[in-house]
């Protein structure tokens, strides 16, 4: 049993990525804390090594080839 006016979230790296998403997309946690979370992701597949700018190919697409994936969800509009 929790109360759910006090629930809060955290989270590192892809879980602080997790924990931005929930506290900006969600109304049910309080309170959150991200630890070195992800919170631009054309800057992690621009500016990381080869291995893990790969990561994102298969959750956003592969970059620079749909860029506008990635600008659409820094800025939270929708794109196909």
């Amino acid at each position: 049993m929790v109360d759910v006016n006090r629930l809060a979230i955290t989270g590192g790296s892809a879980g602080g990525y997790a924990t931005l998403c929930a506290l900006t997309f969600f109304k049910l946690f309080s309170a959150g804390a991200s630890y070195y979370g992800v919170s631009d992701l054309e800057a992690l597949a621009r500016d990381t090594h080869k291995f893990e700018s790969r990561y994102l190919d298969g959750l956003v697409g592969p970059y620079p080839e749909r860029r506008d994936l990635y600008l659409a969800r820094l800025f939270n509009t929708s794109s196909n």
